[in-house]
């Protein structure tokens, strides 16, 4: 007879599909997260007790298996035996084939089968989560057939799922800049005269930057820090031409500043994008998209997961952060401007990429943050063209860039009268 009988529900599951099996429906990506994580914690349980002999079966679901072996890996064992009767529900016909086992069994299958194999081995109902684990001794021979001599030794619960669910969805978040980034880039190098392409390739580095800054407190810091600075290195470059993009379309195409300005542009843009579809930058832009849809995170988050909480928080700590700065900013300061431009620009893309792990409301910041981003970004696009017509034009272009400077008076005027020209978000 067996001397101790572990009973496992299996991990959290995909949802029921009519397009797929039961025996195929698969561990999702957070329940086996969150098993590999606490499994090895709770069947230290079983290695305090010094079991020499262990035997693990599963029942045939695909869920199920995929359980056994996490089980299996915790605990340096081989083989999994296939039990029909675990999928089959079948208390007594398990019973049967318990009574021809020793050692230590470990069993991995499903509810109601495992609560109601605890209570008839306990004699008390017990909820059994996903991923929760009990463990009964039993006494002589054959008593255990009726549910006599079987005392429960521990129980721990199944861990709490959406903690890792958590993980998963900033991954996803993640997962999705990497992809953008590359969509943007190869459009890039197919359509290099395009301002545009260049500026969605801008963006998805922007956001990819933004997201890593706001996990960067669970990831490992050197790696995420790494990462940043690479995109910044990969955006920097696209900075001049982008501007210059900027310029040419606010003039007339009929001014001979506009010709200046375009032969300028032209042969910028030549030079970056000679770099841009070079070996070393496509490498290195291949490098940081791997990074970006890999993060590394802390071994105790790995651990303990994610509470989502914490990051609804942090999104109002960013909220809260930008609104004093936009309150408190000095239009005179570009600088200042810009910074807090990039402010609300790292909030709308947090709450628009990772809008799955934010409550509702996240939609009216966003909404409002690009408001505000659009705005300072009209106010910041005024003034870069202003100094960039005289620094490639010379002094002959003073009146255009005079207007430059007229429009970003007003946007300033229009801003100070409102404070927040009724873009703060609190106020929504």
């Amino acid at each position: 007879m067996v001397s101790r009988l572990v009973l496992v529900r299996h991990a959290k599951t995909q949802a029921r599909d009519p397009e797929i099996i039961d025996k195929d429906r698969q561990l999702t990506r957070a329940g086996r997260c969150s098993i590999e994580a606490r499994f090895p914690v709770s069947l230290q349980l079983l290695a305090e007790e010094n079991v020499d002999e262990v035997k693990i079966w599963s029942s045939p679901a695909l869920r199920a298996m995929q359980t056994a072996e996490v089980v299996a890996r915790s605990l340096g064992i081989g083989g999994i035996e296939i039990r029909e009767s675990l999928y089959a529900d079948s208390v007594d016909t398990f019973m049967g084939e318990l009574a021809e086992e020793s050692g230590t069994l470990i069993v991995v299958g499903h509810n109601p089968f495992m609560e109601e194999l605890y209570g008839r081995l306990s004699g008390t109902a017990q909820d059994m989560g996903t991923g929760a684990m009990a463990s009964f001794g039993f006494t002589a021979a054959g008593e255990h057939l009726a549910g006599v001599g079987s005392w429960l030794e521990w129980f721990v619960q199944g861990p709490r799922v959406e903690l890792w669910q958590s993980i998963a969805d900033v991954e996803d978040g993640l997962a999705d800049a990497a992809k953008r980034i590359a969509r943007r880039a190869a459009t890039l190098l197919e359509n290099p005269d395009d301002p545009e392409a260049l500026h969605q390739y801008r963006i998805s580095l922007r956001i990819a930057r933004s997201l890593l800054g706001f996990v960067a407190p669970y990831c490992k810091g050197a790696p995420v820090r790494k990462t940043m600075r690479d995109i910044k290195r990969l955006q920097d470059p696209t900075s001049r031409v982008r501007e210059l993009d900027m310029l040419h379309e606010a003039l007339d195409s009929q001014t001979a500043e506009a010709a200046i300005v375009g032969e300028a542009r032209a042969q910028l843009r030549a030079g970056f994008l000679e770099r841009f579809a070079g070996d070393a930058t496509q490498k290195e832009l291949a490098r940081v998209v791997k990074r970006i849809a890999n993060v590394p995170w802390r071994r105790s988050i790995r651990q303990s997961g994610l509470d989502g909480q914490v990051l609804v928080d942090r999104v109002a700590q960013m909220r809260a952060d930008y609104e004093l700065s936009m309150a408190h900013v000095d239009y005179d300061d570009q600088e200042a401007v810009h910074d807090v431009r990039k402010e609300a620009k790292a909030l709308r893309y947090v709450t628009r990429e990772f809008s799955r792990l934010l409550p509702e409301s996240a939609g009216t910041t966003n909404v409002r943050a690009k408001a505000v981003q659009d705005k300072l970004g009209e106010l910041c696009d005024c003034w870069n063209n202003a100094q960039l017509v005289i620094e490639i034009c010379g002094p002959q272009a003073v009146q255009i860039a005079s207007r430059f400077v007229v429009r970003a008076d007003e946007i300033v005027a229009d801003l100070r009268r409102g404070r927040t020209y009724g873009l703060a978000i609190s106020d929504s």
